[in-house]
């Protein structure tokens, strides 16, 4: 079975970039997640420090935000792992090709 060091460096390439902007995509919603609290806890109208944060806390807001990192993070780790296992696909065709070369030779 012959390999094209073309295709797996694209497959390599394309499965760099969906992790690349999916890690963009939940780091984003992770930085932010301050500026949503803080927005929330700006607008409460509690009196208390702690009535308000307690407020922002609760609020579907941030409740939604969270939710949303939480899942953005989660597609980026899948990501990640298909971009290592094609890494590592390519290590194991590398391998291959090298025995078989060997082989030929010995």
């Amino acid at each position: 079975m012959a390999f094209n060091p073309t295709e797996i460096a694209e497959r390599m390439r394309l499965a760099g970039e969906e992790w690349s902007d999916l890690d963009y995509a939940a780091s984003l919603l992770e930085e932010t997640k301050k500026s949503v609290y803080s927005k929330l806890f700006l607008e409460a109208k509690e009196k208390t420090i702690a009535e308000r944060e307690a407020w922002a806390n609760a609020h579907e807001t941030l409740r939604e935000h969270v939710e949303k990192m939480t899942d953005a993070r989660r597609e980026a780790n899948k990501a990640k792992v298909r971009y290592d296992c094609a890494k590592e696909w390519t290590g194991l065709v590398r391998t291959s090709e090298a025995t078989k070369r060997a082989e030929l030779r010995g």
